[in-house]
């Protein structure tokens, strides 16, 4: 199976080799949103027919992107001496 991809003829395996690059290369893309939209961008680009399609797939990249470039909330239980 091909696919005219800018008048080009480009086999599906090919194409979707290149559809994913664009994608994760979103990733690295937000570098350049302003840093009060960074949040909101990066659950748009988790939203998008890929990113869900694939999530198994990209767990752990999207894992480790979110934690070390987003930022996660860490919730810590805290105990009290009482507690113990």
């Amino acid at each position: 199976l091909f696919i005219d991809v800018f008048s080009q003829k480009v086999n599906y395996n090919d194409y979707m080799l290149m559809m994913t690059a664009l994608n994760i290369r979103q990733l690295a893309a937000l570098a350049f949103v302003p840093v009060d939209h960074i949040q909101s961008s990066f659950t748009i680009l988790l939203d998008s027919p890929f990113f869900r399609n694939n999530q198994l797939a990209l767990m752990s990249i999207l894992d480790y992107f979110e934690s070390t470039w987003i930022g996660r909330t860490i919730r810590v239980k805290y105990t009290t001496s009482s507690e113990s």
